[in-house]
């Protein structure tokens, strides 16, 4: 009886623990190495990714405590490295990559958005982008070496702004850049404009 008493209390304490641990490791205060195994754990057991691995907490001047986005090296896991050629359209809070584009008189942005992602490790000495955004939206031809994002089986892997992408490119170097064209606003601006989006996307 002692025996399996003391078992009994051996496993309540180990599954406190293990409880204990798991909330520890979802809070943004944990260490990366901590979430991002937590984030294996939880996609392995129910096949969603939480990503708590992507956001630390940091603590404001008024003592609240927001989520801070570690960046997408961090967060994301990427394929080898290979070279990409395609348009990438530059707007507001909607950077679509269209690999395999080449100069056209018009793009249309298919149902499967693609994030392009540029960060302070990226080689872009090669890319003159200008640096007043504004309401301009802009057309790039790319020439880079970056990786990309492993193909998912679902559409809602959340990628990009809001993660309403479904995938994502990395640029680590800019080989060449030649702006195209660009356009006031968004490329949802009517069936004539440079860009456009595809109109009968599957609603998931």
């Amino acid at each position: 009886m002692r025996g399996g008493a003391a078992a009994a209390v051996g496993i309540t304490v180990l599954a406190a623990a293990g409880v204990a641990l798991t909330l520890w490791a979802q809070q943004g205060s944990a260490p990366q190495p901590a979430r991002a195994a937590y984030d294996r754990i939880a996609k392995a057991v129910t096949g969603e990714d939480p990503q708590r691995r992507c956001y630390t907490d940091v603590r404001q001047s008024d003592g609240s405590i927001v989520g801070h986005y570690v960046g997408s090296r961090a967060c994301h896991d990427f394929l080898a490295p290979r070279r990409f050629t395609g348009v990438y359209v530059d707007e507001f809070e909607g950077q679509m990559f269209l690999e395999g584009a080449g100069v056209a008189e018009r793009y249309v942005i298919p149902c499967r958005w693609i994030w392009l992602t540029v960060d302070e490790k990226s080689d872009v000495r090669r890319w003159a982008r200008p640096k007043d955004g504004g309401n301009l939206s802009r057309v790039w031809l790319l020439d880079f070496v970056g990786r990309a994002t492993p193909p998912a089986p679902n559409s809602h892997n959340g990628y990009g702004h809001m993660g309403v992408f479904e995938g994502e490119v990395l640029v680590d170097q800019v080989i060449s850049a030649r702006l195209i064209g660009s356009y006031e606003g968004y490329s949802h601006a009517g069936p004539g404009a440079l860009v456009t989006r595809k109109e009968d996307c599957p609603i998931a």
